[in-house]
């Protein structure tokens, strides 16, 4: 199956770690233009920078979306992001002891 995701914009959270960087990279290899968020500003850059030397378009950036509403997340700054954006993913807020509590197996 073949997704075509040319002229989108996927916002990742937590995209600087190992399941959301392998998402990213997803989505921009299907055509999307890619935001990386995370807590780590290097870790988003570096995904970001493995992106765009695969020939995809990416942007990393620092946030904290823990403490934000998503109008609130920072907007990146450069024309080619300046589009709505088509698809959002939150999956670190599912993974921090404090929003979901420890559970025994």
């Amino acid at each position: 199956m073949k997704v075509e995701l040319k002229d989108k914009v996927a916002v990742i959270t937590g995209g600087g770690g190992i399941l959301c960087s392998v998402m990213a990279k997803a989505l921009a290899k299907a055509g999307a233009k890619v935001a990386i968020l995370d807590l780590r500003a290097e870790a988003a850059e570096s995904v970001a920078a493995e992106i765009v030397a695969d020939g995809g378009e990416a942007i990393g950036l620092s946030a904290n979306v823990l403490n934000l509403p998503v109008s609130k997340l920072p907007k990146p700054k450069s024309a080619k992001f300046s589009v709505p954006v088509t698809f959002l993913s939150t999956v670190p807020a599912a993974t921090i002891p404090k929003v979901l509590p420890a559970r025994s197996i």
